[in-house]
């Protein structure tokens, strides 16, 4: 895997710079003789070499050599250098594909176009293709779910379409995709290749499955474009198309764009940048499966991805009735409440815990009003919430995440070495990213169940101030409790750190992992003895976490 395209949300470290036509990179030079041919000028944009997140990884991507501020014009691309519309309808086979664009994607065609110039024009009509430069710069392989097998499907390891809901909601378009590239195999690619249009070797289903995700992965989309016939066109631009996609906001699109009149994609810097870094646009508010799919990389650190939870009132419950009814009072004004979204940063929804709190709280057997069960689970004055029930509320979450954690068979600590031993285990590309976004899920998993503990911290300080308000002085478990509890605040600074330093190399998360999961199996065990231990139990588990 000499190249993979999975750095670091900010940037990578250049490990090799191509400044444009410089003889030190004979590689580019073709495309940089074809660039000036099509009127593309001297640029002080480079392409390099990035270390990538994964240790033994680099990536390619474009560099300044200049400061830029936000705005200031990076490339200009003509559309004669680019492949498009244009030139396929202008290419020796420009008739077929138009009639083709009745029963094909605009992206199919885009697809066609790119094989007949990468491996037929030259053969049958005895001059090479004008994009020959370009095309031979392309990856062999695009590493989209569209070439994933069933075998590499199974190393994302999800449990369930509730915990990755994002990889379940790809599911319908990669679908999608592989629909369009097998009728493209087995219905269109025989009358090309019976009337001599294509040779049956070019129209395999590998080398479709190949250009239609090249399209996919690196071709600017124009949604507004009046020369095709639904608005939607597709341009390849050599030496843009290595623009890599990052998160950072504020996140747009718009610093590309191209004039139908003057006929150029011009692209503009979305943010400043120094000397010597990489610049990027962005693709959008991509979660990982979406990048994957179409564009053949997991984006570490990604603030849009997501894991799953779902709470609801058992019907076993006595007093399931009196909680629907404000349940489903509380949907009225929160319809996806029942349903929370965690992330890198792991906090929950107060949406989500206003359901938990209603699960959970304890209801007097009389009949009471809607108002005052709202006061009474801590739905309407969050100031006076009972600290009882945002402890058993923050456990279910504790146990829930500990639950799904179960659930996958290999931990967080053995993907992270999987990752940083991936030459020696001799696994692909495609498993590589699968295990890279397996991570991610389990991050997002455990800092939640970290933000959870600490939860569960505030919970104990609400219950000694409350304890020493009613009674005027405190036992000696809470005073120990005051006494020690900076020590909790120094642990989980201790752990944000190095779970947030996943991708930094050298970081050892095994001790991580035992302290938290120590912390966690005592209050769990806690749970179950008489609530004066209850209290000293979790008071030295947290204080203690690290013994």
């Amino acid at each position: 895997v000499p190249f993979v395209t999975i750095g670091p949300s900010d940037g990578g470290e250049a490990v090799r710079i191509c400044e444009f036509g410089a003889s030190s990179c004979p590689e580019y030079n073709g495309l940089s003789a074809y660039m000036r041919r099509e009127g593309f000028e001297d640029t002080d944009i480079a392409i390099a070499n990035f270390r990538g997140a994964v240790p033994g990884t680099t990536y390619r991507g474009l560099l300044t050599l200049k400061p830029k501020k936000k705005g200031d014009v990076l490339l200009s691309i003509p559309l004669s250098a680019m492949m498009s519309r244009v030139s396929a309808m202008d290419s020796t086979i420009g008739t077929v594909l138009r009639t083709l664009e009745r029963i094909v994607s605009t992206r199919m065609i885009m697809a066609l176009h790119l094989l007949y110039e990468k491996f037929e024009k030259e053969r049958k009509e005895s001059i090479p293709s004008k994009f020959k430069e370009f095309l031979s710069l392309l990856p062999d392989d695009t590493n989209s779910l569209l070439i994933f097998s069933p075998d590499d499907m199974e190393e994302f390891q999800c449990p369930s379409t509730d915990v990755c809901p994002a990889l379940a909601s790809v599911e319908t378009q990669r679908k999608m995709g592989l629909h369009q590239i097998n009728a493209t195999a087995s219905l269109v690619a025989p009358i090309l290749i019976r009337n001599h249009v294509f040779d049956p070797a070019t129209l395999s289903k590998r080398n479709l499955t190949w250009a239609y995700t090249t399209i996919l992965a690196r071709a600017f989309s124009l949604t507004r474009d009046p020369e095709t016939p639904n608005g939607q066109s597709f341009l390849l631009a050599p030496f843009a198309d290595l623009l890599n996609h990052h998160n950072i906001g504020p996140l747009s699109n718009s610093n590309y764009g191209y004039n139908i009149t003057s006929r150029i994609l011009r692209l503009s810097a979305d943010r400043d940048y120094s000397e010597n870094s990489e610049i990027f646009i962005s693709y959008g508010q991509l979660t990982n499966p979406y990048l994957m799919l179409n564009y053949g990389f997991v984006l570490p650190d990604n603030v849009y991805e997501s894991v799953g939870l779902k709470a609801e009132i058992p019907s076993t419950d006595p007093q399931y009735q009196s909680k629907l009814e404000l349940l489903q009072e509380v949907l009225k004004a929160y319809p996806n409440a029942t349903e929370a979204r965690l992330s890198l940063t792991g906090e929950i929804s107060d949406d989500f815990l206003k359901v938990l709190r209603i699960k959970h709280c304890r209801l007097p057997e009389e009949n009471i009003s809607l108002q005052t069960k709202a006061d009474l689970c801590g739905i309407s004055d969050p100031s006076v919430r009972d600290p009882s029930l945002e402890f058993r509320i923050h456990h279910d979450v504790l146990v829930n995440l500990e639950s799904l954690l179960r659930e996958y068979p290999t931990s967080l600590a053995y993907d992270v070495r999987v990752l940083k031993n991936w030459k020696e285990l001799n696994i692909s590309s495609r498993v590589l990213s699968a295990v890279m976004f397996r991570v991610e899920i389990k991050r997002i998993l455990w800092s939640t169940m970290l933000e959870t503990l600490r939860a569960i911290h505030e919970s104990f300080v609400q219950s000694a101030d409350l304890l020493s308000e009613n009674s005027g002085n405190e036992t000696d478990e809470w005073k120990t409790w005051r006494e020690k509890s900076h020590k909790w605040d120094e642990n989980y600074r201790k752990w944000r750190a190095a779970l947030d330093s996943t991708w930094t190399e050298g970081k050892d998360l095994k001790k991580f992992f035992l302290e938290v999961l120590d912390v966690s199996d005592a209050i769990t065990r806690a749970m179950k003895v008489h609530a004066q231990d209850t209290v000293r139990m979790v008071v030295d588990s947290l204080v203690n976490g690290d013994e």
